[in-house]
């Protein structure tokens, strides 16, 4: 006798009370970390892989059509936030490009999920940029949570293959930050330099314990 049905009918029942229960938890306003955007959105692809094959006997590589319909909704408001499906920017205001490339994302890619997540980083950038403006400074955690965001953006960009459609990421607003940190391209040269100094240092150590090792068997 196989149990498979009877777990996974327990699964979605757990499913359905953790997410009741979670939207009461989260606001439409909230900020939410990265890796819970994440776990999320991949939540809302699988079910919707699995309620494909169930609903219509196929496996779906690509969203039912009636939601994909939906979710392809893209809207530009006159405010400078761009609305993919049921989720609206926040913080678009302060990059035209990114409104530029967002206002027609489905035409280059089908990755809803990923297109979702990756406007919701960039709000998270963009808010900790206006904050950094506004206090006309940035300290070292927040530049490294500004690299954090920024790597995750691009990792996103290129499962799209829209690597260089991105690169207002790191050539307008990791440069801000960069500027508002006080680091300079100099600084930066220094720290690479000092890296591969220590790597160079520890290859030609490994290099002479090789050797010496050699000529004493």
């Amino acid at each position: 006798m196989s149990y498979e049905g009877k777990m996974a009918r327990n699964s979605l029942r757990k499913a359905i009370a953790y997410s009741t229960e979670l939207l009461s938890m989260i606001s439409a306003t909230d900020e939410l970390e990265p890796w819970i955007q994440a776990k999320i959105n991949d939540m809302d692809h699988y079910i919707e892989a699995v309620y494909g094959y169930y609903k219509f006997g196929e496996d779906m590589d690509e969203p039912v059509e009636s939601i994909k319909e939906y979710e392809n909704q893209t809207y530009a408001d006159s405010d400078g936030q761009i609305t993919v499906g049921d989720y609206k920017t926040k913080h678009f205001d302060i990059c035209p490009s990114a409104q530029k490339l967002y206002s027609t994302i489905k035409d280059k890619t089908v990755m809803i999920h990923l297109i979702v997540e990756t406007m919701m980083l960039q709000d998270l950038l963009f808010r900790l940029e206006k904050q950094a403006i506004a206090q006309g400074s940035i300290d070292e955690d927040d530049l490294e949570k500004a690299e954090e965001f920024a790597e995750l953006i691009m990792n996103n960009a290129e499962q799209m293959n829209l690597l260089e459609e991105h690169s207002y990421i790191e050539d307008v607003h990791l440069a801000k930050f960069k500027e508002l940190a006080g680091v300079s391209n100099s600084e930066e040269n220094e720290e690479l330099e000092d890296e591969m100094s220590e790597d160079y240092m520890e290859m030609a150590q490994n290099s002479l314990f090789v050797t010496i090792k050699h000529e004493v068997n």
